[in-house]
């Protein structure tokens, strides 16, 4: 194809490119003698775009959402496998590859499950070696947003994720002419999935709404870009992935873009995720003669009881916890009416 090698993967976070063994730097654009191009945008975006010159094919790749081919007029009828046989015919696309046809339009009326459960068969029937990995399972338990436990435990975060992802199936919206088309829930989960396992933050869920999109914009053979909501190319902004108290920090040479500062102080982690240090078990900050209140990123200690003189004390962190220790002393009250 006058490229050489291309191996496309994905990893937990991103598409990653080798050309001839080489993983491909992000952005960037490579080309062939023969005028072929790959071009691989920035961690944001995460699209990889393969341009064969010969043929006059395109296959782009969204992350891990979607592929999508794009073939001239020339192999119409000579097509076969995941794409369908390009033949005009909609309700004969999935074929597998023993010449059985799975219906289409009794997978699309049947119940969900049902539906899912048929385009595995058919998708797993194309891998290649066996490999059905990317193939996704009608039991796969990853598409039920309510297993995360980040959102699960939040019903505040999750229902702000759940409203920034209703762009897609809202009635109202600016996809409502699409949903007759091409259903929104799959990518609504997966909006909502996405987001809730990075801790809530909405730029995750901007694929999602991207593949839809693309979806909505096939369907109405109109652009819909100036009506979408933008999605921060900003993952420091409003909705910081970060610990709050932790500085967040763009660096598009990272994936996911962005830093973490390290936790603040009485928390230990990685910026991201920061967990409360329990001062009072681990350190013993507060005088004997009281109890010492954990509290979020430090700890209390009551004033001391009467008889004993000295005051409370607030403090954060293991450091202040060891090194300004309360001191409640005993009154020696028979020295002191005797004086």
């Amino acid at each position: 194809a006058g490229l050489g090698l291309i191996k496309v993967t994905h990893s937990a976070t991103e598409t990653i490119v080798y050309f001839n063994g080489k993983r491909l730097d992000r952005p960037s654009t490579n080309r062939g003698i023969d005028g072929s191009q790959i071009t691989v945008s920035d961690a944001i975006e995460d699209r990889v775009e393969i341009f064969l010159a010969s043929s006059d094919v395109k296959v782009t790749f969204f992350g891990n959402y979607e592929t999508l081919v794009s073939v001239p007029p020339s192999f119409k009828n000579r097509l076969c496998g995941l794409c369908g046989n390009y033949n005009g015919k909609a309700d004969d696309d999935l074929m597998l590859p023993s010449d059985q046809s799975l219906n289409v339009s009794s997978v699309k009326g049947s119940t969900s499950a049902q539906s899912v459960a048929s385009y595995h068969v058919f998708g797993s029937s194309w891998t290649v070696d066996g490999d059905d990995r990317l193939i996704l399972a009608a039991d796969d338990a990853c598409q039920d947003p309510n297993m995360v436990p980040w959102c699960e435990t939040r019903p505040e975060s999750r229902k702000k994720v759940e409203n920034f992802c209703d762009v897609i199936r809202s009635a109202n919206g600016a996809f409502a002419a699409c949903h007759s088309a091409t259903t929104p829930d799959p990518l609504y989960r997966k909006c909502v999935l996405d987001a809730c396992s990075q801790n809530g933050s909405l730029r995750f869920g901007c694929p999602a709404i991207r593949s839809y999109q693309r979806q909505c914009e096939r369907c109405l053979r109109k652009s819909l870009s100036s009506t979408l909501i933008e999605c921060s190319t900003d993952p420091c902004g409003e909705f910081s992935p970060c610990f709050q108290g932790a500085t967040c920090t763009n660096d598009a040479s990272l994936f996911p873009p962005y830093f973490c500062s390290s936790c603040p102080t009485g928390y230990l982690g990685d910026g991201q995720t920061c967990i409360d240090i329990d001062e009072c078990g681990d350190t013993s900050p507060c005088s004997s003669v009281v109890t010492c209140q954990n509290t979020p990123g430090g700890f209390f200690c009551p004033n001391c009881p009467s008889g004993y003189s000295g005051s409370n004390k607030t403090g954060s962190g293991l450091q202040d916890a060891t090194a300004n220790r309360q001191t409640c002393t005993d009154i020696d009250e028979c020295a002191t009416n005797n004086g």
